[in-house]
Order: C-alpha cells, then sequence, then structure tokens
C-alpha cells in the first residue's frame, strides 16, 4: 500500500477502536487485539514516509493531514473528532517511540474523558495516564501557518474520499455490528457513528452503487444478520435517491435502515442464527425484535423518529398486518413501507442458512403476488429504480459474452453493463472493457439472455 492508504488504514482502525471502547471493558481482548493492530500500522507509515511523527489535525470539524482535509476519514472519524474538541486540541501528534499500551491508553481516555477547561489540562490529562508519546496539537491558526510547520504545514498531494468499496463495506459492517453488539450488552449504541457513515454510503451510492452491491456479502452465516442491514441500507439509499428525496432524508433513510433490526440483539443467538425452520415458540420469540428494537432506540436521544419508526414497523404490511400488531389510530411512515420493501427483497435474494438465494425477478414476483404486503407505488418505484437485473448482477449476453449490471435504465430488462468476459468466456483486460446501455438503439441487437444466478449477491 502507498502512503495514502496506509493512512486511511491507520485513521479507520483507531476510529474502529474508540468506538469499541465504548463497547469493552480496557483490557478487553477485543481491545487489545486492535491497539496491536493499530500500532503495526502506524509502524508501517513511518516506515512508509520515513519520519519520525505523524501528525492528524482537527480543524473545523475534519480531520486533516499536511495541510489537506481528509473526506473520507472525517466522515467516518466523528469520534476521533469530538475527543481532540473535548480536549480543547488541534489534533494529535504520534512518535514512532508509540506503542500498543499507549494505544489503549488513549482509548480508554475516549470513553472517559469529560470536555476539559483547556489546552493544558488536555495535555495533563494525557500524561497522568502515562501517555508519553502522543502529544495534543495546538489548535489550528491561520495566522500561525509560518511558525507551525510541524503541525500544520501544507502537502503536494491531496488524499481523495474514501470511495474503496472494501473500505465503505467494513465502515458499514463495523458500526452496526458494533451497534448490536453494545445493544445485545446493554450499552450505548453509537447513533452518531451510524449517521456519520450513512453520509459515506450516500456518496459512495451516487457513483459507486454497483461495486457497493456486489461488495455487501455475507462473510458467514452467523454475520448474515449485520450483512442484512447494511445491504438494506444500500438498497433504500438508492431507491430513496430515484425517488427525488433530499440528501437529509436520504441520511436519515441510511442510518435508520443501518439500525432496523437491532432489536435482534437481544434474541437468544441460537434463534437468530439457526440453521432450519424455527418452531412456534422461536418464531414467537423472533416476533419480539421489532418491539425490542423500539424500546433500545428509545433510550437514546440521538435517535431519530424514523429510526424508532423504522425498527417498529417494518415487518408491518401495507394492509396493517404483520407484526406487532398496529393499534387502529397508528400512521404509518411512508419511508418505513420503503425500507419494508427493500427488506423483503432482500431476503429473498439472500442466502440463508436455511435457503438458497432467488433472482430479483423471481423475488418481484412473489412480492407483486402478495396483495397488500406492499405500498403498491413504492413498490412499483423500487422495481424501477432496480430493474430486472440489479447493478452488481453479472449476465450472459445475447452474443455469448459476460457483463456486469451497472445501472438500471429507462427499460427495467436493459440495463447498462460492463462487458467484462468475450464470447469464449475469456476475462478482458481493463483497457478493452465496453459499456453498454442496452436501452440505447445502437445496441438494439443486443438483449440479456441469462442472469448468472450464482452471482447474485
Amino acid at each position: 500500500m502507498n502512503h495514502e492508504q496506509l493512512l486511511d488504514s491507520f485513521l479507520m482502525l483507531l476510529c474502529r477502536l474508540f468506538s469499541n471502547r465504548r463497547l469493552y471493558f480496557s483490557q478487553h481482548g477485543k481491545i487489545k487485539e486492535q491497539s496491536k493492530q493499530i500500532a503495526v500500522g502506524l509502524k508501517n507509515l513511518f516506515d512508509a514516509s520515513r519520519e519520525d511523527t505523524l501528525f492528524i489535525g482537527v480543524a473545523d470539524g475534519n480531520l486533516v493531514h499536511r495541510g489537506q482535509v481528509l473526506t473520507g476519514p472525517s466522515i467516518t472519524g466523528a469520534r476521533l473528532i469530538q475527543f481532540a474538541e473535548a480536549l480543547r486540541c488541534g489534533g494529535f501528534i504520534f512518535s514512532r517511540q508509540t506503542d500498543a499500551e499507549e494505544i489503549e491508553r488513549l482509548a480508554d481516555l475516549t470513553a472517559t474523558v469529560k470536555d476539559v477547561a483547556s489546552l493544558e489540562d488536555g495535555r495533563r490529562l494525557l500524561k497522568a495516564q502515562g501517555i508519553q508519546h502522543i502529544e495534543l496539537a495546538n489548535p489550528y491558526n491561520a495566522q500561525d501557518d509560518a511558525d507551525s510547520d510541524k503541525v500544520w504545514s501544507g502537502r503536494e498531494a491531496t488524499i481523495g474520499a474514501l470511495y474503496s468499496p472494501a473500505h465503505l463495506y467494513q465502515s458499514l459492517y463495523d458500526v452496526v455490528n458494533n451497534a448490536f453488539d453494545g445493544a445485545g450488552r446493554g450499552h450505548a449504541i453509537d447513533i452518531l457513528g451510524a449517521q456519520s457513515v450513512s453520509e459515506h454510503l450516500l456518496r459512495h451510492t451516487r457513483t459507486h452503487f454497483c461495486d457497493t452491491m456486489q461488495k455487501v456479502h455475507y462473510p458467514d452465516f452467523d454475520t448474515y444478520t449485520v450483512g442484512h442491514c447494511v445491504r438494506v441500507a444500500a438498497l433504500a439509499v438508492y431507491t430513496g435517491m430515484s425517488m427525488g428525496f433530499a440528501d437529509k432524508m436520504l441520511l436519515q433513510i441510511g442510518t435508520a435502515a443501518l439500525l432496523h433490526d437491532v432489536g435482534k440483539s437481544r434474541i437468544p443467538s441460537e434463534i437468530v442464527h439457526k440453521r432450519g425452520a424455527l418452531d412456534e415458540e422461536e418464531y414467537r420469540a423472533m416476533k419480539l425484535h421489532p418491539a425490542l428494537g423500539l424500546e433500545i432506540l428509545l433510550e437514546h436521544d440521538h435517535a431519530t423518529d424514523l429510526d424508532r419508526a423504522a425498527a417498529w414497523g417494518h415487518h408491518i404490511r401495507h394492509d396493517g398486518k404483520g407484526y406487532p400488531l398496529q393499534p387502529a389510530w397508528a400512521t404509518r411512515h411512508p419511508i418505513t413501507a420503503l425500507l419494508q420493501v427493500c427488506d423483503v427483497f432482500e431476503a429473498l435474494t439472500a442466502i440463508r442458512p436455511y435457503k438458497k438465494a432467488k433472482n430479483p425477478t423471481e423475488s418481484y414476483q412473489i412480492m407483486l403476488e402478495d396483495k397488500g404486503g406492499f405500498h403498491p407505488g413504492i413498490l412499483a418505484q423500487f422495481i424501477r429504480a432496480l430493474g430486472l437485473y440489479p447493478p452488481g448482477n453479472t449476465v450472459k449476453l445475447s452474443d455469448g459474452r459476460q457483463a456486469k449490471v451497472m445501472t438500471a435504465s429507462r427499460f427495467i430488462n436493459r440495463p447498462g453493463v460492463l462487458i467484462t468476459h468475450d464470447e469464449d468466456g475469456y476475462e478482458l483486460e481493463d483497457d478493452d472493457t465496453i459499456y453498454c446501455d442496452l436501452s440505447d438503439p445502437a445496441f438494439a441487437n443486443i438483449s440479456i439472455s441469462e442472469l448468472r444466478v450464482e452471482e447474485v449477491v
């Protein structure tokens, strides 16, 4: 990895540690292991840069390095930014001697520190914790640039946003996993972290939705519930964009979707992860998760009404049936209806321990035939937005070539595709791949002959 990638990785690990420290006690194995990983990442950074200090600044609510805002890390690094602001500092200076133990101690402070009165108080606090090789930097002052080249010096290249699908998925996965873990233990969950990563999801979905949907998968069956929330969030934000919602609402939709199943954290894991059909008693227990999710989110000031409505109502049908039992006076939020559509579609098209994945067309048919199950207008828009071949899927074309679906088009059966393999099945070099909008009359002689079901994610 180059310096920019090493820096991104280091900051993501550090921010993840700070979030986890609120869930786990100081000497927990997870905290120790992550601290060791961060220490290794820091060493790799120093080796790559051949420098002895690393400055990560905080200015105007952003992370800064060498004079440039780190856009992607700033989105996922809300906890680090808040910590710096609480210490009245302009960021952190890590030295080459920083070890895993000092990183652990710094993480301990993030879980306990309140706002200090001054920067000097913050520095005394670090010394009292035995932190000798991590310094608090002076706050940014544009007039002081010339006198503070160690801290606020410029740099020759910018670090762009974290538009890596792998980084995005890991950030989404971590925030949902931590929410489930924290709620299951009776701890506070990081609502602000979910809101921050939802902004990252929105930015990435605008330009890289296909990559997002390809990356979102289930590493193993024990984590498919977390992966489900991530995929529902991606589907909901993408569909919401097609419906013309403003960014503020799209961010709320993403957060609500990430947290909609948090009530499952309080259902016994042997029920949630059972590899067969639930018996009657187990099903009754599982049906409690919407109400439990609402209870969890009612305990958090940063949770929105939409977060709570989504947790409560994502299993309530358009005709009012489903669960929990809806009071006669209740009015269903239209965004909850959207999340219900995304929730069911994701469940149908995903592999589960107890079933194979259905392809999108089969899933649409099941949903359309379920009269009263879904808001008809929202379901129609969902199908129109994704098409019969949703972005991220692999298809075979009528001329024998293989392609990846990139975008939907105005015709649900003729998306935009990237041809990746020739007629004989050989993979094309990147420079030889071809993008075709099958809705364009120029490609009227090409159609999709087969959806590669095994590639459905």
